[in-house]
């Protein structure tokens, strides 16, 4: 079960309003099993690549908590496009 998302801040872009927004990066997660936590992490991740602040060698990870999964979307009814839906072969 996650408990937490590991997620590091790596730098700033202006969105549509003209307003300065930190860009997240979710890098791995924390999880609970049987009483034991544990971390994973994501393998395609470069930490080295990662903004930090200058002379330290350090990546800051925060934690949140997990978002909610949204509720899979309702598949659209079949349209009627004048197609045999059987497949002959």
């Amino acid at each position: 079960m996650i408990k937490k998302e590991l997620v590091v801040a790596n730098g700033e872009y202006t969105n549509r309003n003209n307003e300065t927004k930190t860009r997240w990066v979710n890098v791995g997660a924390l999880h609970e099993h049987e009483g034991k936590h544990y971390i994973t992490l994501d393998a395609h991740i470069n930490l080295a690549g990662l903004e930090r602040k200058e002379g330290d060698t350090r990546i800051f990870v925060n934690m949140f908590d997990p978002k909610k999964k949204e509720s899979q979307p309702q598949s659209a009814p079949p349209s009627d496009d004048g197609f045999d839906s059987d497949i002959p072969f």
